[in-house]
């Protein structure tokens, strides 16, 4: 086998394992919450509804943005499922966007599908929760929309200094600034990192560079006081109450280290990581031989990057724990995909560091190792993990008769004439697609948001012996 039809054969392998769920998205149908932001957006002023959120749910105002806008305008819920599929691509392409900044766009074509199709298959495989981090608006506007921002940011970022026209500096200045906004308004985790981020590149530019930079202070400031903005919000205040152990070093620091060492050791040896690693090791030698006379490519210790990926992970997993005392499984997603990306970052770092400095001269045997790396992503596939379940669920049937029911109650609920509507409960849910329902309880707030989406008073589940209240 040889190399370039081994890594054709490769990122064929790694495209396929995302196919079930870019269609898993045609089955996809709002939640209650989707049905609350939908109806307030229609009806609400814009300002008057992120300010009540801001007040009472939490200070995340670009998110709550994101959430009255959300693309509910026709009665199939068209637009929701199209919102879905074309996220998860533009995931993808903010993952793809992430290599080519960090490799100062050297790559080829092949090489960045490589690598970034290794670490969006491997997020795939293993993310903890996949149905609330792609099937769920409220999980993609509160982690997946800030992640696919920050590669925008520092595209931005970048071309500032390449422009001559003062014009064009100050539209990709705004540009700048209104990506930091957007982040910072949208996830507590990020915007302490993102902020922290800025800090250290001003720091940096005073300590190393012996120059105070305007813009990377600038930037610091926008990045604080939006990360105050979205720290002092009443809500936040509101919503810990329901934590009993937030706010406690101890228990919070230990579960820390806990949560980090188990979950590490599980992505790392219950998931295909080390062979997709192995794997790569060629193409970083391939690309440093390429560049072996220009100092690109991390030319700073590995020890440090492994430092500042460790400090990455230990500061998120705290923070959680520090303000809500438990780690939902969608905030793992988004701890989960720090991991992934310092790995690779951090394993090219040691690599490159190895060849320089150690002399190492690798001389692989492609045709082994890739028969090696390919029999070890069967083994993994055939376990237990989101690829298959999404298969299962798309092959099955489960997800379509999902979206049939889905759609039948819909209907039901429309060419209902009493403002009390029973609908039925939906059967057999895919595992992949995000799910919550209303019940036989109508003091719910599920069901309260169901009735005023759809212009009733009261929509319920059937129970033979229950009438409504």
């Amino acid at each position: 086998m040889n190399k370039n039809y081994g890594d054709r054969l490769l990122i064929g392998a790694l495209i396929l394992s995302a196919v079930p769920f870019l269609l898993l998205c045609l089955f996809v149908n709002p939640s209650p919450e989707d049905f609350y932001y939908a109806n307030a957006s229609n009806h609400n002023n814009l300002w008057k509804d992120v300010k009540i959120q801001y007040e009472n749910e939490s200070g995340r105002y670009f998110q709550y943005v994101l959430l009255y806008f959300i693309p509910m305008f026709d009665n199939d819920f068209i637009a929701y499922k199209a919102a879905c599929f074309v996220l998860i691509l533009i995931f993808f392409y903010s993952l793809y966007t992430s290599i080519k900044l960090i490799f100062q766009n050297e790559l080829s074509l092949k090489e960045n599908l490589m690598i970034s199709l290794s670490v969006y298959f491997l997020y795939l495989y293993a993310m903890p929760i996949v149905s609330a981090g792609f099937y769920w608006y409220g999980g993609i506007t509160a982690y997946h929309i800030p992640v696919i921002l920050i590669p925008l940011f520092f595209a931005m970022f970048v071309r500032i200094n390449r422009q001559n026209k003062i014009s064009s500096k100050a539209v990709f200045f705004f540009l700048s600034c209104l990506m930091i906004i957007c982040i910072e308004g949208s996830n507590e985790i990020l915007a302490v990192l993102f902020f922290l981020f800025t800090i250290i590149l001003s720091i940096y530019s005073i300590i190393i560079k012996k120059k105070i930079n305007g813009l990377y202070i600038l930037f610091t400031a926008i990045a604080g006081v939006c990360l105050f903005i979205l720290i002092k919000a009443r809500g936040n205040t509101i919503r810990i109450t329901h934590f009993p152990n937030n706010k406690d070093f101890i228990f919070s620091f230990t579960h820390t280290i806990t949560y980090l060492a188990d979950n590490i050791l599980h992505w790392i040896f219950t998931t295909p990581l080390l062979a997709l690693t192995l794997i790569m090791l060629p193409l970083f030698s391939e690309i440093l031989n390429r560049n072996k006379n220009r100092p690109v490519y991390f030319p700073v210790n590995p020890l440090m990057i492994l430092t500042y990926w460790l400090g990455i992970l230990f500061i998120s997993t705290f923070m959680v724990y520090w303000s809500t005392g438990v780690v939902l499984e969608r905030t793992s997603n988004l701890i989960y995909l720090f991991f992934l990306t310092g790995w690779f970052i951090s394993a090219f770092a040691v690599f490159r560091y190895f060849q320089k400095n150690r002399k190492v001269n690798l001389n692989f045997r492609l045709k082994y190792l890739y028969i090696l790396t390919f029999t070890v992503l069967l083994f993994f596939l055939f376990k237990q993990n989101n690829i298959k379940t999404a298969y299962t669920d798309l092959i099955g049937g489960s997800a379509y008769n999902y979206n049939l029911q889905m759609n039948e109650r819909f209907r039901q609920i429309r060419e209902c004439n009493s403002d009390n509507c029973l609908v039925d409960s939906i059967k057999n849910i895919p595992k992949t697609i995000f799910y919550k329902d209303i019940t036989s309880d109508t003091s719910m707030l599920n069901s309260e948001w169901y009735g005023t989406y759809f212009n009733k008073k009261i929509i319920a589940l059937k129970k033979s012996d229950t009438k409504l209240k």
